[in-house]
C-alpha cells in the first residue's frame, strides 16, 4: 500500500516520504499498482482498494510489506503467486506475518504485513495480491505514488469524490508520462490518475541533456473538502489543524515558576521572545513521536518542558503557549523544509514536513525554529529559509514566504600571513565566520566538550586547506561572528631551479564545502547564501620580482568567484580570492554552471607561482 500519510519530522533527519510496499532492493519488480479510493460521505474518512501485480527475478528477499499507520486497517487480503505448473495458488496464512515497521521516528506507531513468498523453482516468481485499507481521517489522504525509482511499470488510481466533497490536486514539474481524466456519475466525480514511469519524460532545453530520472515526479498531492470550501481549501486545511490541535492544557504552575526564572521579568516582547526560544532551543532534546494524529497533535506543553524532550510540533507549541502567556504574539505554522521534496505551496499535509513558530513583531515577523539548537533570535533556521510557511490561526490562516538570509551578513573570511621556512610556508591564520556560516562550529560546540571541539575545528580547517596542518588555534566569539586565530604550515611548498622560486598555491583553502563532483541533474542544498573571502600574504624576506599572474573571473547562473595573485611590494606576494552565491540550494539547471568552476577553482588554486630575486 502506498500510505496517504506523510508524517512530519526533524528537520535533522531525512524527510520521510510516503510509505510502500515495494521491497527495497531492485529483485522485485511491479507491473501494476492500482488503487481505487472511495470517499466516505457523510461518514469520515477514506477506503481504498489496492491491487499489485509484479515479479520476483532472484531468489533472494522474497517478501513485500504492506506498510499501515494507527490510522489505517487492513481488510480482505489475499495474495497469490504463479507456481512451476503455470497456475496461480494461494499464499499460505503461515507465510503472511503482521508485525512493526520500523521508521526514521523514534516512535511512529507504524505497522506492516510482510509476505514471505516462496523459495523453490524458478528464480523468476509472479505474483498477485490485493486488499482493503480503510483510513478514518480523511485529511491524510494527501498523496498519489506515481514514481517508485524504477520499480513500477504502471500506477493507476480511481478517486471517488461524491457529490458533497470537492478534490483539488496538483500535479508536478515534468509530469509527461502521467494522464488524468474524469468522469462525472449520479453520485458523484471519478477522477483517473495513470502514470508510466518508465516512459519518457520531455525536459526543457536547458536540462535535456540530464538523464530524465532525476526530474521523475514522485508523488501528486491532494485534498478532499466539503463543497463548503469551494475555492478555499487553504482554510479547510488550517481548520483541521486547529481542530487537531486544540488539546492545549495550558501551562501549569511548575511550568509557569521555569519560565518566570527564564524570562526575568522583562516586558520588551523581543526580550521574552529571545530568552524562552533560546531556552527551549538549548534545553529540548529532539526525540520523534509520529503515531497517528500524533503526528500532527502536539504533546501537553508542560510535560515537553518539564521533561526536556519533544519534536518540531511539541517545541513549536511549547513557545507558541509560552509567549502568549507572556503577551507575545505567537502562533503555530506548517512549514516544508530544503530538503523536503515538495514546497509548502498547496493546501495538502504532503506539502509540510516541520512546524516552527511565528511572532509578529515591529510590523514583521520572526521564525523561531527550536529544533536547530543553534539558531539565531531574528533570523529564520538555515532549513527553512527561502521556503514558505503557513500561520495556523482561527481566521483561516496565512501563508507567508520565508526571506534567506543575505550573504553579506553570512560572510566567511580568511587570513593567512606566511614566511619561507626553508623549503616550506609557517606562519599565523585567522578565521572568522558570519551568520549562517557559523552554523557547523556552533553545532559543534553545543554538542562537544572544549577539548573535541578544537579538534573538530582542526579537521575542518585541514579538510579544507589541503597539506596544511594547524596549531594553537584559540576561538573568540561575539553575538554574530565566531572567530579562530592560530599557527598554520604548508608543508614543502617552495622550490628553487635554475633561480627561480616556485610557490605551489595548493595549500590554499578551497572556497566552499560543497560536493566538487556529483550526477549531472543533481540538486545540492547549500542552506546558506555564500560570501566567503580568502587572503594570503607570503612575505619573502626579500626583494623580489613576481611573474605577472593573469586574474581569473567568473560570474555565470548567480555563482562568482574571482582570484587574482600580485605583488604588493619590493618583498611581498597577496593571494585574494572570492566565493559567493545569492541562493540556500543549488537547482538541477545550474549543476553545470556550478560544475564547470569547481574545475576552473581547482585549476586555479593548483598552479604555481614563480618569482626570481630581484637585482
Amino acid at each position: 500500500m502506498i500510505s496517504k500519510l506523510i508524517y512530519f519530522c526533524s528537520v535533522l533527519a531525512a524527510t520521510a516520504a510516503p510509505s510502500t510496499l515495494f521491497a527495497a532492493d531492485q529483485s522485485v519488480h511491479y507491473n501494476l499498482h492500482k488503487e481505487v479510493i472511495t470517499i466516505n460521505y457523510p461518514e469520515a474518512g477514506y477506503t481504498s482498494s489496492v491491487y499489485c501485480r509484479g515479479k520476483f527475478s532472484t531468489l533472494e528477499n522474497r517478501e513485500t510489506d504492506i506498510v499501515y499507520t494507527e490510522l489505517e486497517s487492513i481488510g480482505e487480503l489475499t495474495a497469490r503467486y504463479l507456481n512451476s505448473g503455470r497456475k496461480y495458488k494461494d499464499l499460505k496464512e503461515e507465510n503472511v506475518h503482521n508485525t512493526s515497521a520500523m521508521g526514521t521516528s523514534f516512535y511512529n506507531g507504524m505497522n506492516k504485513y510482510v509476505l514471505s513468498w516462496p523459495f523453490k523453482g524458478n528464480p523468476e516468481l509472479h505474483f498477485l495480491y490485493a486488499y482493503k485499507l480503510n483510513c478514518k481521517e480523511l485529511m491524510t489522504l494527501s498523496t498519489l505514488m506515481i514514481n517508485d525509482i524504477q520499480h513500477t511499470d504502471t500506477f493507476e488510481y480511481d478517486v471517488r469524490v461524491p457529490k458533497g466533497m470537492l478534490l483539488y490536486f496538483r500535479i508536478p514539474a515534468y509530469a509527461g508520462s502521467l494522464h488524468t481524466d474524469s468522469t462525472e456519475t449520479s453520485e458523484g466525480k471519478i477522477y483517473h490518475f495513470r502514470a508510466c514511469p518508465s516512459e519518457k519524460i520531455t525536459l526543457p532545453k536547458e536540462l535535456e541533456d540530464y538523464e530524465s530520472y532525476n526530474y521523475a515526479p514522485r508523488i501528486i498531492r491532494l485534498i478532499v473538502v466539503p463543497l463548503s470550501y469551494r475555492a478555499k481549501a487553504w482554510a479547510c486545511l488550517n481548520n483541521w489543524f486547529n481542530g487537531t490541535m486544540n488539546e492545549n492544557h495550558g501551562l501549569n504552575p511548575a511550568s509557569l515558576q521555569i519560565l518566570d526564572a527564564v524570562v526575568k521579568k522583562a516586558s520588551d516582547p523581543d526580550t521574552i521572545a529571545s530568552r524562552i526560544f533560546n531556552y527551549v532551543k538549548t534545553r529540548t532534546t529532539y526525540i520523534d513521536v509520529e503515531n497517528g494524529l500524533g503526528a500532527f497533535r502536539p504533546r501537553d506543553e508542560n510535560d515537553v518542558l518539564l521533561k526536556r524532550q519533544g519534536d518540531c510540533k511539541d517545541m513549536a507549541n511549547l513557545l507558541c503557549e509560552a509567549l502568549k502567556h507572556y503577551g507575545v504574539d505567537a502562533y503555530k505554522a506548517i512549514s516544508s523544509t530544503l530538503s523536503h521534496e515538495c514546497k509548502m505551496d498547496f493546501p495538502s499535509l504532503a506539502s509540510g514536513n516541520h512546524m516552527i513558530c511565528v511572532v509578529r513583531q515591529r510590523d514583521k515577523w520572526i521564525f523561531l525554529d527550536a529544533t536547530d539548537p543553534v539558531c539565531m533570535y531574528g533570523f529564520p533556521s538555515m532549513h527553512i529559509q527561502g521556503t514558505g510557511i503557513y500561520r495556523i490561526d482561527d481566521k483561516g490562516g496565512e501563508w507567508i514566504a520565508v526571506p534567506k538570509v543575505p550573504l553579506t551578513l553570512n560572510r566567511s573570511s580568511c587570513e593567512m600571513n606566511l614566511v619561507p621556512v626553508e623549503y616550506s610556508l609557517a606562519g599565523s591564520v585567522s578565521y572568522c565566520w558570519h551568520g549562517l556560516s557559523r552554523h557547523d562550529a556552533l553545532q559543534l560546540k553545543f554538542s562537544e566538550s572544549p577539548a573535541d571541539f578544537i579538534l573538530s575545528i582542526h579537521k575542518i580547517l585541514e579538510n579544507t586547506a589541503r597539506n596544511t596542518s594547524f596549531s594553537t588555534l584559540t576561538e573568540t566569539e561575539t553575538d554574530s561572528a565566531t572567530c579562530f586565530k592560530g599557527d598554520m604550515k604548508a608543508a614543502n611548498k617552495l622550490a628553487l631551479f635554475d633561480g627561480k622560486h616556485s610557490v605551489d598555491l595548493n595549500f590554499l583553502p578551497f572556497p566552499h564545502k560543497y560536493p566538487k563532483k556529483a550526477n549531472p541533474g543533481t540538486r545540492i542544498i547549500t542552506y546558506q547564501t555564500l560570501d566567503n573571502r580568502f587572503s594570503c600574504r607570503i612575505s619573502t624576506g626579500k626583494k623580489i620580482k613576481l611573474k605577472p599572474v593573469e586574474p581569473v573571473s567568473f560570474d555565470k547562473d548567480g555563482f562568482r568567484f574571482d582570484f587574482k595573485a600580485e605583488q604588493t611590494n619590493e618583498q611581498t606576494i597577496t593571494v585574494s580570492y572570492s566565493y559567493s552565491y545569492n541562493d540556500v540550494l543549488i537547482p538541477a539547471e545550474k549543476t553545470k554552471s556550478y560544475f564547470e568552476l569547481n574545475a576552473l577553482i581547482e585549476y586555479t588554486l593548483n598552479q604555481m607561482l614563480i618569482y626570481t630575486d630581484a637585482l
